[in-house]
């Protein structure tokens, strides 16, 4: 019987074992997924501040090409007249 008890608590420390290392592993793929996604924000943010400028940039120029076209349009139109 102490053979089986042995292998019993062998079983029961091995066991043990397995979950402290399968909680610190589970941990640490929390922390890990925390961190990415800590970069993650950082970089839209700073996509965001440098991307700004360009798209009011952007959208000025199409309002200028859509003023400029509406111009050229109608100075055609009175140029035929």
């Amino acid at each position: 019987m102490p053979a089986n008890l042995d292998l019993l608590t062998l079983f029961i420390a091995v066991t043990a074992l397995a979950v402290i290392v399968q909680t610190a592993v589970v941990t640490g793929l929390c922390i890990a997924t925390l961190k990415m996604a800590r970069q993650a924000d950082r970089a839209i943010a700073e996509t965001q501040r440098l991307f700004g400028p360009i798209q009011q940039i952007v959208t000025t120029l199409e309002t200028a090409s859509s003023k400029l076209g509406n111009f050229t349009v109608s100075a055609r139109k009175h140029s035929k007249i």
